[in-house]
C-alpha cells in the first residue's frame, strides 16, 4: 500500500509541474499552400461525380503504384484538460522504386510524450533490409519547422518482419479499413470540386462506438497500445480527411491529402488525455528514385 501510495504521490507531481510548464507550449503548425484542398466551393462542384467512387479509383491505382514519392508532415499535441502537456514534429519521406523500398522519418518531441525525438532510415534493396535510429537528441535539432540531423549514424541489418515493414512504408494508406463505404461516417459529404485538372474530395471517417468495435476495430487497438490507454475509456471524434487527385499518365492518382484526428482516453490508469494530430502529405511521381546519398554506408 505504502509503494502505491508512492507511486500515485510521484505521478501527481509530475502532472503538476507539467500542467506548470503546459501554459508555455504552443500547438505545432503545418502550413498547406493548397487554398482548394477540403473546399465547398459550389461554383467549383463537379455534377455526377462521386467523392468515395473516386477515393476508391485513386486508391486501388496506388495500391498497385511501384514508383513514387510520399513526404508527410505531423503536427501532434497531446493534452490534459485544456493545457498541452506535450508535442510531436515529424517528416517522413518514403519513397517505392520498383522492388526497392525507401524510408527516412524525423521527428521531435517535448512534454509529456517520451521517445519522440529521434532520426531513423529503413531500405530494402529487393532482397534485404537495414535499418537505422539514432535517438541522441544532440544530433537531432529542429527550429522554425525545419529539421537538422548532425549525425545519421550507419545503416544494420534489419531483424524484424520485412514483409510487414515493407508493406507499412509502401503500401499503407492509413490506419482506417477503408475497403469498402462502410466506413463514411452519416456527415460524409459525397461531392466532387475540380481546380484546373485537379479533383478535390473530403472523406469524413466513422469513428463512433460501433465503428470502433467493428470496421475501425483494428485502428482502435494500435492506437490504444500507442496511447497506453484502457480500450473502454478510448474516444474519438470522426476522422476528416481533404483529398486532391488528378490523372497522371492516364491514371488517377492521389496528389495531396490532410487528415485531421482528434482522440483520448485514460492513460496508464491514471489520467484523461485528448490527443489531436494533423497529417499533411504530397506524392511525386516523376524523378523519385532512390539516391545514394540517401543511403549512407549502403551506398
Amino acid at each position: 500500500m505504502k509503494k502505491l501510495i508512492c507511486t500515485a504521490v510521484v505521478a501527481i507531481t509530475a502532472l503538476f509541474s507539467l500542467l506548470a510548464f503546459a501554459g508555455c507550449k504552443k500547438p505545432p503548425k503545418i502550413t498547406v499552400e493548397n487554398e482548394y484542398l477540403g473546399t465547398s466551393d459550389e461554383s467549383l462542384k463537379v455534377e455526377g461525380m462521386s467523392a468515395y467512387e473516386m477515393f476508391a479509383e485513386a486508391y486501388s491505382n496506388w495500391l498497385a503504384e511501384d514508383g513514387y514519392r510520399r513526404e508527410a508532415e505531423i503536427a501532434f499535441s497531446l493534452f490534459i484538460a485544456s493545457n498541452i502537456v506535450g508535442t510531436r514534429s515529424a517528416l517522413i519521406n518514403n519513397i517505392v522504386e520498383g522492388d526497392r523500398i525507401y524510408s527516412q522519418e524525423m521527428s521531435f518531441g517535448d512534454g509529456f510524450a517520451k521517445g519522440m525525438t529521434y532520426a531513423s532510415k529503413y531500405y530494402f534493396d529487393g532482397t534485404d533490409a537495414y535499418y537505422l535510429k539514432n535517438e541522441n537528441k544532440k544530433d537531432v535539432a529542429y527550429s522554425d519547422g525545419k529539421f537538422t540531423v548532425k549525425n545519421w549514424g550507419e545503416f544494420t541489418p534489419y531483424n524484424d518482419d520485412v514483409a510487414a515493414q515493407n508493406a507499412l512504408v509502401g503500401k499503407r494508406w492509413t490506419v482506417y479499413n477503408t475497403t469498402d463505404d462502410s466506413f463514411l461516417a452519416s456527415s460524409h459529404n459525397d461531392s466532387v470540386y475540380k481546380v484546373n485538372d485537379t479533383y478535390y474530395f473530403t472523406i469524413v471517417i466513422d469513428c463512433g462506438t460501433e465503428a470502433l468495435a467493428g470496421v475501425q476495430a483494428d485502428m482502435k487497438t494500435e492506437y490504444v497500445r500507442n496511447m497506453e490507454a484502457t480500450a473502454s475509456s478510448f474516444w474519438m471524434e470522426n476522422t476528416v480527411i481533404d483529398v486532391a487527385v488528378r490523372y497522371v499518365d492516364g491514371k488517377l492518382r492521389f496528389t495531396e491529402w490532410l487528415r485531421k484526428e482528434k482522440y483520448g482516453g485514460k492513460a496508464r490508469d491514471l489520467m484523461d488525455v485528448t490527443c489531436e494530430e494533423t497529417c499533411y502529405e504530397k506524392l511525386f511521381y516523376d524523378n523519385c528514385g532512390i539516391e545514394d546519398d540517401d543511403l549512407l554506408n549502403l551506398a
